[in-house]
């Protein structure tokens, strides 16, 4: 479900009239507002508890996740408590694909250029604290 909403608001590659666009973005500035913290908190649950016993669960929401980052505030997502947890879900053969794919759309997130660059290295700081890789300076 939470894909379905994420196409019928973002329409990708669908041309939209100009009612359907302000229609979308007042509905999503509301889910800012009003329920997103709450979802993120959700598929936070969702990810730790269902990881080990149901991995076709946590793949779905990894998928739902990756799909809202594009509009959400980043800060819900781009954080240690969820990055350290999409990392560990990247040891997973079964959540691999995914949890990459959600961290790719963390860093192909659109913003500004200093914003991602410090993104980009605060993930390669989180990355090399976790063993992914060591980076020489």
């Amino acid at each position: 479900m939470g894909v379905q909403v994420f196409n019928s608001l973002v329409a990708c590659g669908m041309k939209l009239s100009p009612q359907e666009i302000r229609r979308n973005t007042l509905i999503k500035d509301q889910m800012r507002e009003r329920c997103i913290p709450t979802l993120v908190e959700s598929w936070f649950q969702i990810l730790q508890t269902y990881q080990q016993s149901h991995p076709e669960i946590t793949c779905q929401c990894l998928e739902v996740v990756g799909a809202f980052v594009s509009w959400i505030d980043l800060n819900l997502i781009a954080n240690d408590r969820f990055v350290n947890l999409l990392l560990s879900q990247m040891s997973v053969m079964e959540l691999r694909e995914e949890a990459c794919d959600c961290l790719f759309e963390i860093i192909n997130k659109g913003m500004d250029p200093a914003d991602k660059i410090k993104l980009v290295e605060s993930l390669c700081q989180v990355l090399q604290s976790a063993g992914f890789f060591n980076v020489e300076q």
